[in-house]
Protein backbone atom coordinates (compact mmCIF):
# COMPACT_ATOMS: atom_id res chain seq x y z
CA UNK A 1 0.00 0.00 0.00
CA UNK A 2 2.54 2.63 0.91
CA UNK A 3 4.57 1.84 -2.46
CA UNK A 4 1.52 2.39 -4.24
CA UNK A 5 1.17 5.99 -2.24
CA UNK A 6 4.31 6.82 -3.02
CA UNK A 7 3.99 5.99 -6.91
CA UNK A 8 1.11 8.48 -7.29
CA UNK A 9 3.25 11.04 -5.77
CA UNK A 10 5.60 11.82 -8.55
CA UNK A 11 5.80 15.37 -9.17
CA UNK A 12 5.43 17.61 -12.39
CA UNK A 13 9.14 17.28 -13.12
CA UNK A 14 9.00 13.59 -13.08
CA UNK A 15 6.03 12.81 -14.83
CA UNK A 16 7.45 15.26 -17.72
CA UNK A 17 10.84 13.41 -17.83
CA UNK A 18 9.31 9.89 -17.44
CA UNK A 19 7.15 10.87 -20.81
CA UNK A 20 10.13 12.53 -22.77
CA UNK A 21 12.76 9.32 -21.79
CA UNK A 22 9.72 6.86 -23.12
CA UNK A 23 9.22 8.99 -26.32
CA UNK A 24 12.82 9.01 -27.10
CA UNK A 25 13.21 5.42 -26.42
CA UNK A 26 10.79 4.74 -28.50
CA UNK A 27 12.30 7.09 -31.35
CA UNK A 28 15.27 5.50 -31.08
CA UNK A 29 14.05 2.21 -31.21
CA UNK A 30 12.56 3.44 -34.30
CA UNK A 31 15.38 5.20 -35.93
CA UNK A 32 16.93 2.29 -35.12
CA UNK A 33 14.98 0.24 -37.12
CA UNK A 34 14.19 2.15 -39.99
CA UNK A 35 18.04 2.09 -40.31
CA UNK A 36 18.34 -1.99 -40.08
CA UNK A 37 15.84 -2.32 -42.52
CA UNK A 38 16.92 0.33 -45.19
CA UNK A 39 20.38 0.39 -45.27
CA UNK A 40 21.51 -3.08 -44.04
CA UNK A 41 24.53 -2.79 -45.71
CA UNK A 42 25.63 0.75 -44.23
CA UNK A 43 27.64 2.59 -44.29
CA UNK A 44 27.12 4.26 -47.33
CA UNK A 45 29.78 6.51 -49.13
CA UNK A 46 30.66 7.90 -52.03
CA UNK A 47 32.80 5.69 -54.70
CA UNK A 48 34.39 6.15 -58.34
CA UNK A 49 30.94 5.13 -59.62
CA UNK A 50 28.76 6.71 -57.82
CA UNK A 51 27.89 5.25 -54.27
CA UNK A 52 27.85 2.16 -52.96
CA UNK A 53 27.45 0.13 -49.50
CA UNK A 54 29.42 -2.26 -47.32
CA UNK A 55 29.02 -4.57 -49.61
CA UNK A 56 29.59 -2.95 -52.77
CA UNK A 57 25.34 -2.30 -53.99
CA UNK A 58 25.08 0.31 -55.93
CA UNK A 59 22.92 3.39 -54.46
CA UNK A 60 21.43 6.28 -55.45
CA UNK A 61 22.11 9.63 -54.42
CA UNK A 62 18.78 10.09 -53.11
CA UNK A 63 19.47 6.91 -51.07
CA UNK A 64 23.06 8.24 -50.13
CA UNK A 65 20.94 11.62 -48.73
CA UNK A 66 18.55 9.65 -46.32
CA UNK A 67 21.46 7.80 -45.20
CA UNK A 68 23.00 10.45 -44.29
CA UNK A 69 19.84 11.95 -42.48
CA UNK A 70 19.26 8.91 -40.64
CA UNK A 71 22.61 9.39 -39.44
CA UNK A 72 21.59 12.27 -38.02
CA UNK A 73 18.96 10.94 -36.42
CA UNK A 74 20.70 8.18 -34.76
CA UNK A 75 23.29 11.06 -33.33
CA UNK A 76 20.48 13.09 -32.02
CA UNK A 77 17.58 10.61 -30.65
CA UNK A 78 19.89 8.20 -29.05
CA UNK A 79 22.31 10.72 -26.83
CA UNK A 80 18.30 12.51 -26.42
CA UNK A 81 17.02 9.04 -24.46
CA UNK A 82 20.21 8.45 -22.06
CA UNK A 83 20.16 12.63 -21.16
CA UNK A 84 16.47 11.98 -20.57
CA UNK A 85 16.67 8.70 -18.72
CA UNK A 86 19.20 9.94 -16.64
CA UNK A 87 17.40 13.22 -15.71
CA UNK A 88 14.70 11.16 -14.93
CA UNK A 89 16.32 8.85 -12.94
CA UNK A 90 18.20 11.36 -10.79
CA UNK A 91 15.08 13.38 -10.37
CA UNK A 92 13.32 9.97 -9.13
CA UNK A 93 16.27 9.44 -7.03
CA UNK A 94 15.69 12.60 -5.16
CA UNK A 95 12.50 12.65 -4.51
CA UNK A 96 12.85 8.95 -3.30
CA UNK A 97 15.67 10.61 -1.06
CA UNK A 98 13.11 13.26 0.73
CA UNK A 99 10.69 10.73 1.42
CA UNK A 100 12.81 9.04 3.47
Amino acid sequence: MRDEDFKKKRGPIERVLLVLTIAACLSAVATGVYGIYNFPDAPIRQTADGYAGKHGRPRTPEEFEKFVLWQKAMFIVFPAAFVFGFGFAIADAHRRRRAV
